[in-house]
């Protein structure tokens, strides 16, 4: 008797680590890029003062932090459709972004950079920007196309940031084009044929005073995740592609 009781405990308690186990490899997160414009934040609420000379200028400071810190997330690159790319062609990935550490971490998770221009009464205002970056090796060369919609981040503006939980992961499906002129070097050094594909997460601290008859900018990066990688086939496509 005393067996069967254990013998039931045990499929119970099993059942019930599967399925934990189950419920968090479930994304808490989704985002969808491919349907987003490309989104550069372009200042709209700088206003140059008409007494300036008519040059508008700009400095700007930036700190790389060396190395780049990582922790405590992880990247990986999930699916690529199709996996035959023409160049001058798209495809659509699937990328996943895991927590792997043991605190609650945030990522800029907006696309809207007008909400992110928000100058307080000095006319300064920070916020989190990351982007990703394709990197294609293939044997002539290797190749990087970044991708043109960034997230932007703010405490200020509800909605985006996303906090990610220890454990837990989001995952952003995006559209990767290669956009190649024939002029390009970067075009050249992809040769037809079995390349690797991975993927490159850049995550800044980025900032702007608004002055007179200048903007000051200043950057940090705080991450920067290189993914695994997909073996992908690259296709030339016709010239007139080009």
């Amino acid at each position: 008797m005393c067996s069967i009781l254990m013998n039931q405990r045990l499929y119970f308690l099993t059942v019930a680590v599967l399925f934990a186990v189950l419920v968090s490899a479930e994304p808490t997160g989704y985002k969808d890029l491919t349907q987003e414009a490309p989104n550069p934040l372009q200042h709209k609420k700088f206003h140059f003062d008409s007494s300036c000379d008519g040059t508008e200028n700009s400095n700007g400071t930036t700190a790389i932090a060396c190395p780049a810190k990582t922790y405590p997330f992880a990247l990986s690159l999930l699916d690529v459709e199709p996996k035959d790319i023409s160049i001058g062609g798209e495809a659509v990935v699937l990328l996943r972004l895991t927590n792997v550490g043991h605190d609650p971490a945030i990522v800029p998770w907006g696309t809207n950079p007008d909400l992110i221009e928000l100058p307080n009464e000095n006319g300064s205002y920070e916020y989190l920007e990351s982007n990703l970056t394709a990197s294609l090796v293939s044997a002539r060369g290797s190749a990087r196309f970044r991708i043109p919609v960034s997230m932007y981040g703010t405490e200020e503006v509800e909605g985006t940031i996303k906090q990610i939980n220890p454990g837990d992961s989001v995952e952003i499906r995006s559209k990767l084009a290669l956009d190649c002129k024939s002029e390009e070097r970067r075009c050249s050094l992809l040769s037809p044929g079995i390349a690797k594909l991975s993927f490159i997460w850049s995550e800044h601290r980025r900032g702007a005073i608004y002055e007179k008859c200048k903007i000051d900018y200043s950057s940090t990066r705080l991450r920067e995740l290189l993914s695994d990688t997909a073996i992908v086939e690259i296709q030339e496509n016709d010239a007139s592609a080009w």
